[in-house]
């Protein structure tokens, strides 16, 4: 998902406040996540099909909050401020055409459901 440009509406403008702070949350879990599995630091591409790739980070995720629950906190408070704030050319690189029509679909379907 990607912020409203120039949110004309109060439902639009939560919704990109909204959209910061989650966005926020999960550069910081991809930093911690990047620090303690440096295959994730890879090239900076999807190197799997979507569906793979989640099932990467997902595991990751998993291994993660076990070495937590087991009192591992190594790595957690250390991650550089650069891991995990987004490159403005990565934010850039959004899709043309059709995918990008049904994504502002999706945006506009979900500023209607949560943010009127």
């Amino acid at each position: 998902m990607t912020p409203i440009t120039a949110p004309d509406t109060d439902a639009k403008r939560a919704y990109n406040i909204a959209h910061r702070s989650v966005r926020n949350v999960i550069e910081r879990l991809n930093g911690v996540l990047k620090t303690r599995f440096r295959c994730l630091l890879k090239h900076r591409v999807l190197h799997y099909s979507p569906p793979v790739a989640a099932k990467i980070v997902n595991s990751c995720a998993v291994l993660h909050n076990m070495c937590i629950l087991h009192g591992d906190q190594a790595l957690i408070d250390d991650v550089p401020e650069d891991e995990y704030v987004q490159d403005e050319h990565d934010q850039q690189q959004l899709q043309n055409g059709h995918e990008r029509y049904q994504g502002e679909q999706v945006r506009t379907r979900i500023v209607r459901m949560y943010f009127n």
